[in-house]
């Protein structure tokens, strides 16, 4: 997707509530979308994003919706190829966060994607509920939403009878830092949850 401006996010503010009939039209369109995004890592950003305009859409949030078709159109399909490969060593769970990315509410998402050897099996994008104060934070965030889907892909595998080990990958020290200290320490303002 294009990544919007501060002059864009403004402009939106003030743009038109869609009509009922738009309005019905943009949220079926959207969760059929979202239908979508369940299999397709490709589009869990933009549907994130459209999902969050369901309740009262505009007409930019229209325009957001349009693209998304025209991205659809050019890519109507994405194949997925699980080749043949050896048996797996571990459960590698990829985890990154783009601190403030909202322009408008100042939260972070976080992204993360497993793959289980060089297949990926699922991938996601969500909006951190809470608003980080720093890089580290929202990337400790992301981290730790990856762990908790790691653990609950282990578990599902663990009831098929293979036991494999978690590997979390993030590119953030803060945050590797974080999950490696044993007590407290210095730290200090961590909303856990």
């Amino acid at each position: 997707g294009i990544k919007k401006t501060q002059r864009d996010v403004a402009a939106a503010a003030t743009s038109p509530k869609l009509g009922s009939a738009d309005h019905s039209s943009y949220r079926s369109v959207t969760m059929r979308g979202s239908y979508l995004a369940q299999d397709r890592t490709d589009l869990c950003e933009s549907v994130k994003n459209l999902a969050r305009s369901m309740q009262a859409p505009t007409q930019a949030d229209l325009q957001d919706l349009k693209h998304f078709g025209r991205y659809l159109k050019g890519c109507p399909r994405v194949v997925w190829r699980f080749q043949r490969q050896h048996m797996i060593k571990n459960i590698r769970v990829f985890t990154d966060a783009d601190h403030a990315g909202c322009l408008k509410t100042r939260r972070s998402t976080s992204g993360r994607c497993a793959m289980l050897g060089r297949h990926c099996v699922k991938g996601s994008s969500t909006l951190q509920s809470t608003i980080a104060l720093s890089v580290g934070e929202s990337e400790f965030y992301a981290l730790t939403k990856g762990a908790a889907f790691g653990l609950q892909l282990q578990g599902f595998l663990r009831d098929w009878g293979y036991q494999l080990p978690l590997v979390i990958v993030t590119d953030s020290n803060s945050a590797i830092g974080t999950v490696s200290r044993q007590g407290l320490g210095k730290l200090r303002h961590v909303q856990t949850r």
